[in-house]
C-alpha cells in the first residue's frame, strides 16, 4: 500500500513563521476574550477549588487518562497494520500514544508526531514516519467530526434542525468516506483505509473522546451537578476547535469554547478543572512522552507474520502465471498454496489451491486471521464446487459466480454437430491465409500496437483476476501468434504447467479475418495434446445471471458463443464470504477491482523534489544515526509480509 505523491520537502522558514505567529495570535485572542467574560473570576478562589478536588477524583481522571491514551495509540497499531510496517502492536501503540501526548502539549502536530514516530521506530523511515502521522491526524478528524455530530444528537433532550441537521451530516461523512474506499478514485494521491479500519477507527476515537471528557467531568467541583452528555458533546466540539486552531495543547480556543458551551457552570468551576485536566490530561503524559523519546527502546519488535515457501507441485496454471503480476501473491493457508490478491477492502484469495486440493476449514480459519492482519475481511473468488460445499458446511456464504470451460485436449476433435460452428470458422481463417506460429521473441513492436489498439477499442484492460499486457508478463507464458501475409494479426497467451493450459490474453486488430481467434485457440490445443496436457481451460463463461453478468468480464454473448463452439464441459465457480453482507460487498469489491485496476507497475517519478528528498533522507539518515546506534539483532531477521 503507498501514500502516491507524498513529498519531503525543506522546511520553509517563513511560512513556518507565519503559521507560529498565526497560532500564537488565535491562542492570545481567545484568551483575551475568556478573560473579560470571567472578570468575575478570582484566581484565590479558583486556587481554592483545585486544591479541594478530592484524592479519587485526581486518581480517577488519571485512571480514564491512561484509558484513553490506550485507544489512542491503537490509532497507530491500526494503520501499521494495514501499510504492512512490520511494528509490532505493542511498539505502534506506545509510539503513537507517545506522539500524539507530545505533539498535543507542543502543538504542531503534523511535525511533532513525524518526528517522534521516526525517532522510536529505528525501521522506520522519515517517509512512512510521516505517512503514518498524516494518516492518524486526517482520518481522526473526519471521526472527531462525526463523534462531535452523534454526542450532540444525543446530548439534545428534543428534535430540532440542528440535531437533524448534523444526523444528516454525519451520516453523509460516513456514507461518503465508505463510498471512496470502496472506490478508491485514481485522482486522489492516497489510498482510503478499509472501511472496517475506518470503522474500528471510528469506535476508538468515541473512546478517546468519552474517556478524556469523563476525566474533566469528575475534576469539576461537583460532577454530578452536570449532565455528562452534556459536558461530552462540550468537549467534543472544544478539542475539534483547539485542533483545528492548532495552538499547542488548543489553549485559547478549548477554553473559550468550553466556557460559551456551558452557561449554567460557574466559570471559576470550569477553569478549576481545566487547569486541573491540563495538569493530568496534557502535562505528565507529555513529560512521560518525552523520557519515553529520550531514552528508546532500540530493539526493534517486530509483527509475527506467516512465513511462505514456493509450492511444491503446481497444478493450477492460471494461479502461478498471475502471481507473476503486481499485488498477488502464492500465500500459504494450511497446507496449501493460493493465488492472494489485495482489493481495497478484502483480502481476495482466487481459485482453489494450486496443487488442486478444495478448501479446508483450516484454510477458512487462516484466511481470516491473515484479512485481519491487514485490516480487511477474507473473501475466495472462483473457487470449485467442492471447496464452496466446505466453505457452506463452515457457515460461509456462497454463491455461485459464472462456469469454466474445460475441455480434455487428447479427447478433443473437430468432428460432430456441436463443433460445426467451429469448423466453419476454421476454414474461413484458412481461406483467408491465417497461419499460427509460436512467438519467438520477435516483432514486439507490433503485438505493443496490436494491444494497444484493443485496449483502446474496448475501453480498457481489466484485471485483477485476469491478466494484462506486459511483454515482462506475456514472456513467461505460451503466446500464440497469428499472422496474414507475414505481419501479425492477433496474438493469444496461454498459462501453461505439465497439469493444464489455460486461455489467459487475446487480442487482435481491427477487422482480423473472421476465425483468426478460433484457429489461435485450436492450434494451442493441439499443442497441449502434443504435451500430453490432460486439461485445457477457455477461462470463465460470462454468469447468466442477471446481476453478476454486469460486473464480470466483458465480451457478453459473442465471447460465449466463442469460447462454446469448442464444446466444452461446464464446471460451476463460486465466491464465499462469511456472511451475507461481505458477500454483496465482495462481489461489488471485486467488480471495481476487475473493472478499474490499479497500473501494472509504478512509473518513474518527474517530480522536481526528487533530488531534494534524497538529500532530505541522507540528512535524516545521518541524524538518525548520531542519535541512535541502531544495528539490528542477530537473532530478529526482518521478515516482511508479502502483500500488495
Amino acid at each position: 500500500m503507498q501514500l502516491h505523491g507524498l513529498t519531503v520537502g525543506l522546511p520553509d522558514k517563513r511560512k513556518n513563521f507565519r503559521k507560529l505567529a498565526l497560532s500564537l495570535l488565535v491562542m492570545l485572542t481567545c484568551l483575551v476574550v475568556v478573560a473579560r467574560q470571567s472578570d468575575q473570576i478570582d484566581a484565590d478562589r479558583v486556587s481554592a477549588l483545585i486544591g479541594d478536588i478530592a484524592l479519587w477524583q485526581w486518581a480517577t481522571a488519571m485512571g480514564l487518562t491512561a484509558l484513553s491514551f490506550l485507544a489512542v495509540g491503537q490509532y497507530d497499531a491500526l494503520f501499521h497494520r494495514w501499510l504492512d510496517t512490520g511494528v509490532s502492536p505493542i511498539q505502534a501503540v506506545t509510539s503513537g500514544a507517545s506522539a500524539i501526548a507530545l505533539a498535543q502539549t507542543l502543538g504542531f502536530g503534523l511535525a511533532t508526531g513525524s518526528v517522534a514516530r521516526w525517532r522510536l521506530l529505528p525501521n522506520l523511515s522519515l517517509r512512512q514516519a510521516i505517512k503514518i502521522t498524516n494518516y492518524v491526524s486526517i482520518s481522526f478528524m473526519v471521526a472527531l467530526g462525526v463523534v462531535v455530530g452523534l454526542l450532540v444528537v444525543l446530548s439534545c433532550s428534543e428534535v430540532s434542525a440542528m440535531t437533524i441537521g448534523l444526523s444528516l451530516g454525519s451520516v453523509c461523512v460516513l456514507l461518503g468516506v465508505s463510498i471512496l474506499s470502496l472506490w478508491q478514485p485514481h485522482w486522489l494521491f492516497f489510498e482510503i483505509p478499509p472501511i472496517g479500519a475506518m470503522v474500528r477507527l471510528l469506535v476508538l476515537t468515541l473512546m478517546d473522546v468519552c474517556f478524556a471528557a469523563l476525566a474533566l467531568w469528575v475534576l469539576l467541583p461537583d460532577p454530578l451537578a452536570m449532565p455528562v452528555m452534556v459536558l461530552l458533546s462540550a468537549y467534543a466540539i472544544s478539542l475539534g476547535a483547539g485542533l483545528l486552531a492548532g495552538t499547542p495543547g488548543g489553549i485559547g480556543p478549548f477554553e473559550l469554547c468550553l466556557v460559551a458551551l456551558l452557561p449554567l457552570l460557574p466559570e471559576a468551576h470550569i477553569i478549576a478543572a481545566v487547569v486541573a485536566f491540563r495538569l493530568i490530561y496534557f502535562a505528565i503524559p507529555a513529560c512521560v512522552a518525552a523520557c519515553v523519546i529520550a531514552f528508546p527502546n532500540t530493539r526493534p519488535q517486530h509483527r509475527q507474520v506467516t512465513k511462505t515457501t514456493k509450492p511444491a507441485h503446481i497444478q493450477r496454471a492460471e494461479a502461478q502465471g498471475l502471481a507473476r503480476l503486481p499485488g498477488h501473491q502464492l500465500f500459504q493457508l494450511g497446507l496449501g498454496h493460493h493465488l492472494t490478491a489485495q482489493a481495497s477492502q478484502f483480502s481476495v484469495h482466487i481459485g482453489d489451491a494450486v496443487d488442486g486440493r478444495p478448501l479446508e476449514i483450516t484454510d477458512l480459519a487462516q484466511a481470516r486471521s491473515f484479512a485481519r492482519e491487514t485490516g480487511k475481511s477474507p473473501a475466495f473468488y472462483k473457487i470449485g464446487a467442492k471447496s464452496a460445499a466446505n466453505a457452506r458446511q463452515a457457515g460461509w456464504r456462497v454463491l455461485q459466480i459464472s462456469d469454466e470451460a474445460v475441455l480434455e485436449p487428447n479427447l478433443f476433435n473437430v468432428d460432430g454437430p456441436d463443433k460445426r460452428q467451429l469448423r466453419r470458422k476454421l476454414r474461413k481463417a484458412e481461406k483467408a491465409g491465417v497461419t499460427i506460429a509460436e512467438w519467438d521473441g520477435q516483432n514486439e513492436p507490433e503485438l505493443i500496437e496490436i494491444a494497444a489498439a484493443w485496449a483502446n477499442r474496448m475501453g480498457g484492460e481489466l484485471g485483477f483476476s485476469m491478466g494484462r499486457f506486459d511483454l515482462a508478463y506475456i514472456r513467461t507464458q505460451t503466446c500464440l501468434v497469428a499472422k496474414q501475409r507475414g505481419a501479425i494479426i492477433g496474438f493469444a497467451t496461454f498459462h501453461s504447467c505439465q497439469a493444464e493450459w489455460v486461455l489467459d490474453l487475446m487480442r487482435q486488430a481491427a477487422n482480423v479475418p473472421d476465425g483468426t481467434m478460433h484457429a489461435l485457440v485450436h492450434a494451442a490445443i493441439g499443442m497441449a495434446k502434443n504435451q500430453r496436457v490432460p486439461r485445457f481451460s477457455l477461462a470463465a463463461l460470462q454468469s447468466h445471471h442477471p446481476i453478476l453478468s454486469k460486473w464480470q468480464s466483458d465480451g457478453g454473448n459473442g465471447l460465449r458463443r466463442f469460447k462454446k463452439s469448442f464444446s466444452p464441459r461446464m464446471e460451476p465457480l463460486y465466491i464465499a464470504a462469511p456472511n451475507r453482507l461481505l458477500l454483496a460487498l465482495a462481489c461489488l469489491d471485486i467488480t471495481l477491482r476487475i473493472h478499474r485496476p490499479a497500473p501494472l507497475q509504478d512509473g518513474p517519478t518527474s517530480s522536481p523534489l526528487q533530488g531534494i528528498q534524497e538529500k532530505v533522507a541522507t540528512m535524516a539518515k545521518d541524524l538518525r544515526s548520531s542519535w541512535i546506534p541502531v544495528s539490528p539483532a542477530p537473532d530478529q531477521p526482518v521478515l516482511s509480509k508479502m502483500r500488495q
